[in-house]
């Protein structure tokens, strides 16, 4: 399944992960768009878009989950492993969740979408 089918389920669940926090953030999601995005519920004067994944993309992430109650993170972003055992802990210190399209190593939750549209 590509990165851009799973945009609509990562919007779902940052819709309802943000009810009642409203604060929410995307690391290099480049199918999102602001109309995508409030169609799906997500309040855009309270998000925070960043672009481009650069050589420090595990410390934006960081400071992100420190502040920020729900994180969308791109399929394309890669980080040690070490760095995900610390935005774990960032985590789990601070209630934050990460929402990534496609996988993301050590991930509590993993769910996809399946379509069939074989109708025998």
């Amino acid at each position: 399944m590509s990165a851009g089918a799973d945009l609509p389920l990562l919007l779902a669940l940052a819709a309802l992960a943000t009810a009642g926090t409203a604060a929410w953030a995307a690391v290099d999601v480049p199918e999102l768009g602001a109309l995508a995005a409030a169609q799906a519920g997500l309040d855009l004067a309270t998000g925070l878009v960043v672009s481009g994944r650069g050589p420090r993309v595990a410390q934006v992430l960081g400071a992100l989950l420190e502040s920020v109650p729900v994180v969308l993170v791109g399929s394309a972003v890669r980080i040690p492993d070490r760095a995900v055992r610390r935005l774990r802990a960032l985590m789990r210190r601070s209630g934050s969740v990460l929402l990534a399209q496609g996988g993301w190593p050590g991930a509590e939750v993993q769910l996809r979408r399946r379509c069939c549209l074989d109708w025998k």
